[in-house]
């Protein structure tokens, strides 16, 4: 992230957290993550641990997320050397019902070393992720437990062949609301 879009993004946050509105909810958390990284054609997986950091909020109906995660893959071939994964997500939520919503979502995947995951590198104009989550916590909303689990499909192509990968992802963690 730029310094100008960490200024734009610290602004936005304490312009937010300064309204005196009932209907405002600003959490963050820290998770652990549970992944599994499959290049679908090639028939190449991994298995990576590690953690996650959040911070979301919402406006009445309306959610923004942004989330950071590392975590080390281990493939399953011999073949293939371990390497770590950095992703950040910035999500824009509309919730229709109290508990279910609509996102759009950015997200940017890094991997060390570079091209170190089965094919690396590669273009997608397009990915399905279907989510599910669960948290249970305090009346007031200060302290909550968080589970969730995500299934993400790219259409990926790589040198002019497609490559599609599939990730899935569980994360469970402790989110603090203010």
């Amino acid at each position: 992230m730029t310094r100008a879009g960490a200024l734009a993004a610290a602004l936005t946050l304490c312009a937010l957290c300064s309204m005196p509105t009932a209907g405002q909810v600003v959490r963050i958390g820290i998770h652990s993550v549970a992944m599994t990284h499959t290049e679908i054609n090639e028939n190449y997986s991994a298995i990576g641990v590690g953690g996650a950091a959040s911070l979301a909020l919402r406006w009445r109906r309306l959610g923004l997320e942004v989330t950071g995660l590392q975590a080390a893959f281990e493939p399953d071939s011999v073949d293939l050397g371990s390497y770590d994964m950095l992703q950040w997500d910035v999500r824009f939520s509309f919730w229709v019902a109290p508990i279910a919503a609509l996102e759009i979502s950015r997200f940017n995947r890094e991997v060390d070393p570079e091209f170190a995951a089965p094919a690396g590198g590669g273009e997608s104009g397009l990915a399905l992720e279907i989510g599910l989550g669960v948290a249970v916590g305090t009346a007031n909303g200060r302290f909550r437990v968080k589970a969730e689990s995500n299934f993400q499909r790219i259409d990926r192509e790589v040198n002019g062949q497609d490559v599609p990968v599939q990730v899935t992802q569980a994360r469970l963690g402790l989110e603090l609301g203010f």
